[in-house]
């Protein structure tokens, strides 16, 4: 997947340039004046093409077994002996959640397991509300605890109840909800007690420990609050975002955890208006990119450290959320890039065979990151194989949004959406091709039609032009990129299609999203550095195991890279002994030596 040195032909030395540049001090400073868009409709979003299988597959993975009700259901009921039923309410919780979204009132999915779930879940709560086994909270806290391990699971309950409860009104559920939601409010002088700070501290940052296990309930407090409107409820996710601060950092043992906790404050945000939550999720992101704590490759590790040797499926789907939510309230279309590296790298790479997700495992440099894969897939039926079709799910409301009379598409996939805006119902399909081609082109063609019955309804119609994209042609024509969107028409109206192309170019990259440029005079040398193309990275294949190559990639007299092409017209290079050769030794590697082929993606 990465090179270790690249050496450039006609090149002198490298600029390091300013990583996704449109994220700096000055452009937040403009965040004010964003305009939250309206988002689409995740039920009437159908992904195709590579997306579209991978969320497809996710989807019939749950009728799958081990999924009986049984199974599903023994962290509250313990019925069945399986991994992680102290976690008691994270699988059942995260089953409901899912399989909610995925229903309608009227058609239950998983029809076998979704309407015995919903119908006998409350009766395995206990009198304060909680799911689980008893639990003294003045006891100490230790690891591993069975405290501290509900208390996750708890928080994963509480969203899928009042997930339920949004779609299928049944007011069992919401009362559930509201006696575990009472249960957090009341044992606020237990759980989120100042003097205890260091007894908390003490469990550590593993997904056993309180400050993973404790913080995620904020989202579901955030939910429950803004169905009853009972203030207790937004108070207490707000007293946990303040505390939750006292032990955020990073490197961390648990990713999943923490980005559902900061999730959780961008949820408080998007409720109580409060300018810190947004400022304090902005700082999240930039720390972690900086740091090197999110990978080339688009995301985190399951252990939040630069070199941890696997990811999750869990965590690729809370960052993927929490990407979108930062667009969303800024309008900073750098997280929209980390969404698409993300999806097109790392995200499908952490499906299984049969489309549950789980840990994908990585051969590492120490400080550096991950090199290349390996192996297959583990997948974890207890919690990825959820979370996985999940972020897929809340993903498909980004495909287009919208703000008045203007409709925003936000990603070059292949897909068909309606949306009800102010200025009517519209229909749009979409078909892009899933890599940049051998021209350094990816195109994408998009049509928009009025699925309202009068006629005369108008709307302007804007594209998101990546990062990686040089320039945007729609029939040749060049299109004016203004904030990283183009205007393809004003006022379209019914029927109406459009044909784009992104003009893409290969470029080195440093660890953290840093574009390193390069003169045209001499070769040069570049180490720890990935070689992208459009919004993929390219890997070597064969690979060579753990260890680092020497590749040779040329130059064109204009500075822009040009990659070797094999005897199938397929991206090639060739494994250099060292990145001290000279000029003849590389002119004979190059009529000699075995061609190592790219491929762009994981």
């Amino acid at each position: 997947m990465f090179g270790r040195s690249f050496l450039i032909a006609n090149s002198i030395y490298a600029q390091i340039g300013n990583p996704l540049p449109e994220l700096n001090d000055a452009s937040l400073l403009k965040l004010r004046a964003w305009n939250k868009v309206e988002l689409g409709s995740a039920d009437k979003t159908y992904l195709k093409g590579l997306l579209g299988a991978c969320y497809n597959k996710s989807i019939k993975r749950l009728e799958l077994k081990p999924y009986s009700t049984d199974w599903l259901m023994a962290d509250v009921t313990f019925k069945v002996k399986r991994i992680f039923t102290n976690y008691s309410g994270d699988v059942s919780g995260r089953f409901i959640e899912l399989g909610a979204l995925l229903s309608t009132p009227d058609s239950l999915y998983p029809e076998k397991t979704l309407p015995a779930t919903l119908s006998s879940i409350a009766r395995y709560q206990k009198p304060d509300g909680h799911f689980g086994v008893p639990i003294d909270l003045n006891k100490q806290l230790k690891a591993n605890d069975a405290v501290v391990t509900l208390l996750w699971g708890n928080a994963r309950m509480l969203v899928g109840l009042i997930t339920a409860w949004e779609k299928f009104k049944d007011d069992n559920l919401l009362q559930s909800a509201k006696r575990l939601g009472d249960f957090y409010v009341k044992t606020a002088e237990q759980l989120c007690n100042p003097a205890r700070e260091a007894e908390y501290k003490a469990t550590g940052t593993a997904a056993d420990s309180y400050q993973v296990g404790y913080f995620p309930a904020m989202e579901g407090l955030v939910m429950l609050y803004k169905v009853t409107n009972d203030e207790r409820y937004l108070k207490m996710a707000e007293r946990m975002a303040a505390f939750f601060l006292k032990f955020d950092g990073l490197p961390l043992n648990h990713s999943h955890g923490n980005l559902s906790a900061w999730r959780s404050i961008l949820d408080l945000y998007n409720t109580t208006g409060k300018q810190q939550y947004l400022d304090q999720a902005i700082e999240k992101w930039k720390e972690s990119v900086r740091r090197g704590y999110v990978w080339s490759i688009g995301g985190v590790g399951e252990h939040w450290y630069v070199d941890y040797k696997g990811s999750e499926g869990c965590s690729e789907s809370d960052w993927l959320r929490f990407n979108l939510d930062l667009w969303r309230y800024t309008g900073q279309t750098s997280y929209l890039d980390m969404a698409e590296r993300l999806l097109e790298n790392q995200y499908i790479a952490d499906q299984s065979g049969n489309g549950g997700f789980g840990m994908r495992h990585f051969d590492v440099i120490k400080d550096v990151g991950p090199i290349a894969t390996y192996g297959g897939v583990n997948e974890w039926d207890f919690c990825c194989s959820f979370h996985g079709p999940l972020g897929l799910y809340f993903f498909k409301k980004y495909m287009v949004t919208y703000a008045g009379e203007k409709l925003y598409v936000n990603f070059p996939y292949t897909f068909d959406t309606q949306l009800q805006t102010e200025a009517g119902k519209w229909n749009i399909t979409t078909k892009a091709d899933s890599a940049v081609n051998k021209e350094g082109n990816k195109k994408m063609f998009i049509s928009v039609t009025s699925a309202d019955e009068g006629v005369g309804q108008k709307i302007n119609l804007y594209l998101r032009v990546p990062i990686w994209a040089n320039k945007v042609t729609s029939r040749g024509k060049d299109l004016e990129v203004v904030s990283r969107y183009a205007l393809l028409k004003a006022d379209v109206k019914n029927g109406e299609s459009f044909e784009i192309t992104f003009e893409a170019v290969p470029f080195v990259e440093a660890r953290n999203f840093v574009k390193v440029a390069t003169a045209t005079d001499r070769a040069e040398v570049f180490k720890d550095v990935s070689l992208v193309l459009g919004s993929q990275l390219l890997y070597e294949y064969p690979a060579r195991n753990n260890s680092l190559s020497n590749l040779l990639v040329l130059k064109t007299k204009e500075g822009k890279l040009k990659l070797l092409r094999d005897a199938n017209g397929s991206f090639a290079s060739v494994q250099l002994s060292n990145a001290n050769v000279n000029r003849d030794y590389i002119i004979a590697a190059l009529q000699q030596a075995k061609k190592y082929r790219w491929f762009p993606g994981l």
